[in-house]
């Protein structure tokens, strides 16, 4: 059984040594790497291969967003796990824009950062519930729900123009203000709205940004 190569990146080396000997649990797993800095890290990936980079943020030099980036650019099918004690909704965006595919906090168990190495070995994003829940208490906006479960559609059905609006949504942009931002009415930004919730399965803010997340929209972020 070939087994997940895994990177460690923190400041602490107790920590390190702490993610260790947690991946050592693990049967299908071994940790092949471990840097205390985002330069550290770079330079190691360069000879050494790794399936999956747990990473802190706040490291000296390159810290885990900046590094993030970069892995990105230079290696698209290493996957990043942030790994972090901070929950502010601001990091959490810049995050996501680096193109990082799971965001957990240090003070989660031994069972989410297994759910959370499974879920972006497979593609898939992972993040920690009260992170999830702090972004949906803050763009959350109720819709009286439907009686029936809609059935979300793919992302590949979605227009470009949609795809923008969804983007918006998801920076906590109003309706006036996409109006304003793409030169559309807002007559037309509802009804991208709706059509929006529709195709996605969505009855309100909370699920287009889970849709958005799940299918890794945020990561087009029109900002730069």
């Amino acid at each position: 059984m070939n087994k997940l190569k895994i990177a460690v990146a923190d400041d602490h080396q107790v920590i390190i040594d702490g993610i260790s000997a947690l991946m050592a649990e693990f049967d299908d797993v071994e940790v092949v790497l471990t840097a205390r800095n985002g330069d550290n890290l770079l330079s190691q990936l360069e000879h050494t291969k790794a399936d999956i980079i747990i990473m802190d943020i706040n490291m000296p030099g390159k810290n885990g967003i900046e590094a993030s980036k970069i892995v990105k650019s230079k290696y698209p099918d290493t996957a990043i796990l942030i790994l972090s004690m901070h929950d502010q909704l601001k990091i959490i965006k810049d995050c996501l824009k680096a193109g990082v595919d799971g965001y957990i906090l240090k003070e989660t168990g031994i069972d989410e950062i297994r759910a959370a190495l499974t879920a972006v070995s497979n593609g898939e994003t992972h993040f920690s519930k009260p992170i999830i829940d702090k972004i949906i208490a803050r763009n959350a906006k109720p819709k009286r729900p439907s009686l029936t479960k809609r059935q979300a559609l793919p992302a590949s059905v979605l227009t470009t123009r949609e795809v923008e609006i969804l983007q918006l949504i998801c920076e906590e942009y109003t309706t006036g203000d996409i109006a304003a931002e793409l030169f559309i009415s807002i007559n037309t930004v509802e009804t991208h709205r709706r059509n929006l919730l529709e195709k996605t399965g969505s009855k309100n803010i909370a699920g287009l940004f889970r849709y958005a997340m799940k299918h890794k929209l945020l990561l087009e972020d029109k900002e730069t």
